[in-house]
């Protein structure tokens, strides 16, 4: 996203904030997709609440990895190594 802020194009990051926003809605992320449509808002119409967008953003995107890193702990701890396997 930070990349896409500096890009020549400035639609690129709302655009990446779109592409977050659909990504996590088709996988149920429901909070994720809410911030990333709020960052996306913010670069399309309120700048100065970037930066704040994007801090909210990110800690739901954290709390992602998170249950998605649980999930996969406890799939090892079961012995099944699959999902690291194809990772």
């Amino acid at each position: 996203f930070r990349n896409a802020q500096h890009d020549d194009d400035p639609m690129a990051a709302a655009r990446a904030a779109h592409s977050l926003k659909g990504i996590a809605a088709n996988v149920g992320a429901d909070d994720l997709a809410d911030a990333a449509r709020e960052l996306q808002l913010a670069c399309e119409s309120a700048p100065h609440r970037i930066d704040e967008r994007l801090a909210e953003t990110t800690r739901k995107l954290a709390e992602i990895v998170s249950h998605i890193d649980a999930l996969d702990d406890g799939a090892q701890d079961r012995g099944d190594t699959s999902s690291r396997a194809s990772a």
